[in-house]
């Protein structure tokens, strides 16, 4: 079994997508974002709050992506998804996806930066310069709860077990790669 977590309105196919909103919600936010209505025959979706036990069984999954999902969870949801991700993945088994680098988005600010991960009309806030709104809204808009730069993500990760790999993605992300050994 493979886990898509936080899945929003990208539903994978050949992956259990999984998500704390409900489909109608879903199917509104892809609506928003010009994405397909609703899930692809075949496509497996369940509803869940990856902040709690979780239902699937010890050792039962390859692998669990959870892209653009950990800034989202509060430091003990956070602590529930990373424990409960190491007791449902198999020996072997990879947790992959990213988050935004709080240090890059810093350095932007620090330079006042004419730089902006999403449109202007998205950015939004009452600064001049859109590396300020980005900051601020990375920090406080969109539901992140969390900030990381690239050692604090490996240490979160490593913390529960995980052989982890964290290293820098585009302009202003990380990915991670965290196997159980």
């Amino acid at each position: 079994m493979k886990l898509n977590c936080g899945c929003g309105p990208i539903w994978l196919p050949d992956y259990v997508n999984v998500d704390i909103s409900d489909m109608e919600t879903l199917a509104a936010n892809a609506r928003h974002a010009g994405l397909a209505e609703a899930p692809l025959p075949g496509v497996i979706f369940e509803q869940h709050d990856l902040g709690k036990p979780w239902p699937w069984a010890t050792g039962s999954v390859e692998k669990i992506l959870a892209d653009n999902l950990l800034e989202h969870l509060d430091h003990y949801a956070l602590t529930q998804f990373l424990s409960e991700a190491f007791r449902v993945l198999v020996p072997g088994g990879e947790m992959t996806g990213g988050v935004p680098d709080f240090e890059r988005i810093w350095n932007y600010y620090v330079m006042d930066a004419d730089w902006s991960w999403v449109p202007d009309w998205e950015t939004g806030g009452p600064y001049k310069s859109k590396a300020r709104n980005a900051l601020q809204n990375m920090a406080h808009a969109w539901g992140h709860r969390q900030i990381f730069t690239g050692p604090m993500l490996w240490e979160r990760i490593a913390a529960f077990g995980f052989e982890t790999n964290v290293y820098p993605c585009g302009e202003h992300g990380l990915r991670f790669v965290a196997k159980k050994p």
